[in-house]
């Protein structure tokens, strides 16, 4: 079990990470030079999802199958309203 202060690093580590994946997306629309943030916010992120993920004492595949729904669900609610207003406003060929 995580005690209080790795639990707090943790969450501010996944906060951050997920911070420079948002920076990196902010600077890539608008052509700025986005290098090294990506590489470096993508690994913190993936090292604390390998790290967080073996750590579940329930049975792994009923967990996956719950995370994979609460991962594809939010998707596609977003995604099709995205490409639709998309392909309205020709803003990118998909």
């Amino acid at each position: 079990m995580l005690n209080l202060t790795s639990s707090i690093f943790l969450s501010f580590m996944r906060i951050g990470a997920t911070a420079g994946i948002f920076i990196f997306h902010v600077l890539g629309l608008y052509n700025y030079n986005n290098k090294g943030i990506d590489f470096i916010s993508i690994s913190i992120f993936c090292f604390l999802s390998g790290y967080l993920t073996s750590r579940i004492n329930e049975n792994k595949s009923i967990w996956l199958f719950k995370r994979i729904l609460g991962i594809m669900i939010p998707y596609w609610l977003v995604i099709i309203p995205v490409l639709i207003i998309n392909s309205i406003s020709c803003y990118k060929n998909t």
